[in-house]
């Protein structure tokens, strides 16, 4: 407001509902692109700063990434995929209290195929998936799709055929609904 200046503007008006804490952000889909990219999708609030944390091969070392504001979707380059697994974490900030909170750790899985006589052998890691719900997906060159839930890694893939390639993809489902989606490896079956 500049007091004193001439009447000449039209009212205008914002609602501004404030809040008594600040809500724990989510990362609700973190999906491996290809071996240099991962892109995730975050449920937060607008007009609240986060940061979003990095760690490499573990879930508690976060290193500050960059600030995340009034988005729900990035993607983060120059990584190593097939080397290594990733970590993320959304901390909130309250810049007037210097209050914050933190999401849950999300985590990339590395998928590591060994084939061996009649059988693929499905590898991945990834911090612990307490909770958590494993879908395995074999696409086929010849077209096949199969679905599995296997229970813990690693998977041995009994039902491939010589001199067909086996594509897997890994899809983990957390207790809160979060989804961790891996990159895709491929191998092709012998005899």
């Amino acid at each position: 407001r500049n007091t004193g200046a001439a009447d000449n503007c039209s009212a205008a008006g914002t609602i501004v509902t404030p809040l008594a804490s600040l809500p724990q952000p989510t990362i609700t889909l973190l999906e491996v692109l290809d071996e240099g990219s991962i892109r995730l999708e975050f449920d937060t609030e607008p007009n609240i700063l986060y940061k979003l944390g990095i760690a490499t091969n573990n879930a508690s070392t976060f290193q500050q990434l960059r600030d995340i504001h009034n988005t729900t979707v990035d993607t983060v380059f120059n990584l190593k995929t097939n080397d290594n697994y990733y970590c993320f974490q959304l901390v909130a900030l309250d810049p007037c209290t210097n209050a914050v909170i933190s999401s849950l750790p999300h985590c990339s899985a590395k998928l590591e195929l060994t084939s061996r006589n009649n059988a693929i052998d499905v590898r991945w890691t990834t911090a612990t998936t307490a909770g958590a719900g494993n879908e395995l997906t074999r696409t086929a060159s010849d077209g096949a799709v199969l679905v599995t839930n296997p229970n813990a890694s690693p998977y041995t893939d009994l039902g491939v055929i010589c001199g067909i390639e086996y594509c897997y993809r890994l899809a983990i489902t957390h207790a809160n609904g979060s989804r961790s989606i891996s990159s895709v490896q491929c191998a092709t079956g012998f005899s």
